[in-house]
This record gives C-alpha cells, sequence and structure tokens, in this order.
C-alpha cells in the first residue's frame, strides 16, 4: 500500500484545521459564557470580548487550514495563541486555591488545551526555529505568574481568613459582663478576659456568625446600636480580634493587634445589617450579621 506525497500533506492539513477548529470552539465556549453573566450583572472584561474574537479568529484558521492554506492558517493560528496568552495566564491563576472558591472545571480543560494547540502549533507538521524555546518561555511565564498570585494571597491573608462572630452589645458599666446565646463559644475564657481587661461590661447576645467558632483566627463583633455604613473592619494576622461599635466609633481590641490588607464590610440594608466578605476574583458573599 502506498500514500502518495499530496496525500500525506492533505491528512497533515485536515490533522492540523481539526485541532485549530476545536481548540477555537471550547475557547469560545468557555468566554461566550463568562460574557453572558453580564445577564447576573457581572460585567465581563474587555479582554474577555478580545479573548472571544481571538478564539474565532483561531476556527477561521482551522477552516482554512482544511480548506484553503495551511501555511497560512498555522501563522494566523499562531497570532491568535499569543493573543490568548493574557487569558491562558488568568485561566491559570484561577486554578490556585482559593477562600470558599472550587475552582471551574473549564478552567483546567481550557488550560490544557492551550498548551496542547500551542505544540501543534510550534511543531506540526514541522518544527519551526525557536519552538522549544517558546514553549519553554510560555511555561516559566504560566509558573511564575502562579506563584506570584500565590503570594500575593498569602500575604494578603487569603489563606488565613478569620471566622466572625456577631454580637449585639448592651452595656452596664454596674455589672460584669455576661454572654448570652453564644451556643458555639465565639466568646472563650481568653476572649472574656480580652473583652473585660479592655472595659467591655454588661450583656452581649450573639445575633449570627461566619464559619466555626473554633478557628484559631477569629473576628468578635460588638455593636451597641445600628451603625453607620459601609464600614470596612480588617482581618487579624492570628488569634482572635474585636471590633467593638459604642454608638459612636469602633474600637479594636488589642489595639495593636496586626492585620492583614483584607477585609470584610458591613452595610445596612433596610432594617437589617449584612456582612460581607471580598473574594480574591472581585466577587463578594454576604451573610445577615444584625436585625434591628
Amino acid at each position: 500500500m502506498y500514500v502518495t506525497r499530496n496525500g500525506n500533506v492533505t491528512s497533515k492539513r485536515i490533522i492540523q484545521g481539526i485541532i485549530y477548529l476545536c481548540a477555537g470552539a471550547i475557547f469560545a465556549f468557555i468566554l461566550l459564557e463568562r460574557i453572558m453573566l453580564w445577564v447576573w450583572g457581572v460585567q465581563p472584561q474587555a479582554l474577555t470580548h478580545v479573548g472571544f474574537l481571538l478564539s474565532l479568529t483561531l476556527i477561521a484558521a482551522g477552516v482554512t487550514s482544511i480548506f484553503g492554506n495551511p501555511r497560512s492558517s498555522r501563522f494566523v493560528a499562531g497570532c491568535a495563541l499569543g493573543g490568548l496568552t493574557p487569558i491562558w495566564l488568568s485561566w491559570v491563576i484561577s486554578l490556585l486555591p482559593q477562600h470558599n472558591t472550587i475552582p471551574s472545571p473549564l478552567a483546567y480543560v481550557a488550560s490544557a488545551v492551550y498548551i496542547v494547540t500551542l505544540v501543534v502549533v510550534l511543531f506540526y507538521p514541522r518544527r519551526i526555529r525557536f519552538a522549544v524555546g517558546l514553549i519553554v518561555a510560555i511555561c516559566t511565564l504560566g509558573c511564575a505568574s502562579a506563584i506570584a498570585a500565590y503570594v500575593k494571597r498569602a500575604s494578603s491573608g487569603e489563606y488565613n481568613r478569620p471566622e466572625i462572630g456577631c454580637f449585639r452589645w448592651y452595656p452596664d458599666k454596674e455589672k460584669a459582663l455576661l454572654i448570652t446565646r453564644d451556643t458555639e463559644k465565639w466568646i472563650d475564657k481568653q476572649a472574656k478576659e480580652m473583652l473585660e481587661s479592655a472595659g467591655i461590661h454588661g450583656r452581649v447576645e450573639q445575633t449570627g456568625g461566619w464559619g466555626a467558632a473554633g478557628s484559631p483566627t477569629r473576628v468578635i463583633l460588638l455593636v451597641q446600636r445600628r451603625p453607620p455604613t459601609p464600614v470596612r473592619l480588617y482581618y487579624p494576622r492570628k488569634g482572635t480580634l474585636v471590633y467593638a461599635f459604642d454608638g459612636v466609633a469602633w474600637r479594636k481590641v488589642p489595639a495593636d493587634a496586626s492585620t492583614y490588607p483584607t477585609f470584610f464590610t458591613l452595610e445596612n440594608q433596610n432594617g437589617y445589617t449584612m456582612l460581607y466578605e471580598q473574594l480574591s476574583d472581585g466577587s463578594r458573599q454576604g451573610t445577615q450579621a444584625f436585625t434591628w
């Protein structure tokens, strides 16, 4: 059985085109899904729109390879992948651990498909000059970006977020500190002694919480009355930190406690106050902290 040179070239051209076509379709689907989040009020970045157009360009390169000039389609596919590199980096970074976030399986798929398609562009049907160097450079860039993102998140407290207990505070200087409805023991013996030494007396009553009270890093909110909002309160680097609102101003106990630049916010809405956590991707999640 013999295979002619023309038949061999045609086969390679079709394989090349199918790979470009499939990769472009996968990228376009993932980016279109992100763009459609605007329906729920999430505005996509301009880079997402650019990436979608580049995905369509990669699809066009696949069609051109199958029915037209494979050399031109290879050049177009290379340019499209070059433009998609920043988006690929964002996919790689999204695979890093995040607070209360599960990485999307599509991010794994997209990251792998990008590398496979890049290998095809650089090595198939013939290896281009500097192909190995380009692969090494791009993989190094991806690793460096992931490491930099991880270090930034760690230094901002992303992996040491505290649990938060919320309490109404009814001050009474004539009485010792009384803790009610604290079934999860947010205020343990050590925290109670810290509050008493800071001059906090009267009754405190739990109204809500975020997470489990047994965490080694905790924030305890004490509020006498509805605070003016929004207000930012920063996470402690270690131990227990108390934020107390006496109706006029906020106090931090201990006053010299070291905090991260990461914060949560309190916002009043109708007859209650919401607690919101800011996530590393810019989104946020919240729970009801106080009812008035």
